[in-house]
């Protein structure tokens, strides 16, 4: 039994290799484009950060007149800080996370497993439970900034959201089409098998 590619299927074959390549080409540009924005956008952030919270501690313990705005101010951008070096981690690999099962096998897999794990645990535990979250705090209004808790709590859901994408992105760059296919199937199955798990849990029996 031969195992040669069929003269007329080697075009196929050459056409879809190159558009893979171009689509890994693609998906470096954009995890570059978005880890630059995410490091200038931490940098300005933690640059803000210092200055407002220096700020409150010279006008509460030098002048006695502290400013109340701070102590909120300073809340909101770290958690925006905090986002956004998620996202500056995951891309530099420095995120914390346990590394027993992607260490024990090869290291093409092991990769293929860090991200599709990554994948589960960005989309399903972090961002879905993140837009519920700020459903809630969109009503609420911080008190000394008079605006809704929506802009701080958004940066849960902006951070996350970048997160999963770098995390598709590094699917791409680093794995075969089938490969990425099947990560996607992981996560289609788990997503299903966790909403199978909700709705039995909610389920109350015939009436």
């Amino acid at each position: 039994m031969t195992t040669e590619i069929p003269e007329l299927a080697q075009p196929l074959v050459v056409a879809e290799g190159m558009a893979w390549a171009g689509l890994r080409g693609l998906a470096r540009k954009i995890d570059l484009v978005i880890g630059t924005l995410a490091e200038a956008a931490g940098a300005g952030l933690g640059v803000a950060e210092i200055c407002i919270l220096f700020a409150g501690v010279v006008s509460r313990y030098v002048f006695d007149s502290p400013l109340m705005w701070t102590d909120e101010a300073a809340n909101f951008l770290f958690l925006w800080l905090s986002m956004l070096g998620a996202v500056v981690a995951l891309r530099r690999n420095e995120h914390m996370r346990l590394t027993t099962l992607v260490n024990a096998v090869r290291p093409e897999w092991g990769q293929w497993l860090g991200t599709v794990g990554s994948l589960i645990v960005i989309v399903l535990e972090i961002l879905l439970p993140a837009a519920q979250y700020l459903n809630v705090q969109a009503s609420t209004e911080l008190i000394t900034l008079s605006i809704s808790d929506g802009y701080r709590v958004v940066a849960i859901l902006v951070g996350t959201a970048l997160t999963a994408i770098i995390a598709l992105l590094r699917l791409l760059e680093t794995t075969t089409l089938r490969g990425f296919a099947m990560a996607v199937a992981v996560v289609g199955a788990t997503a299903w098998v966790l909403w199978l798990g909700a709705a039995a849990a909610d389920y109350d029996g015939p009436q």
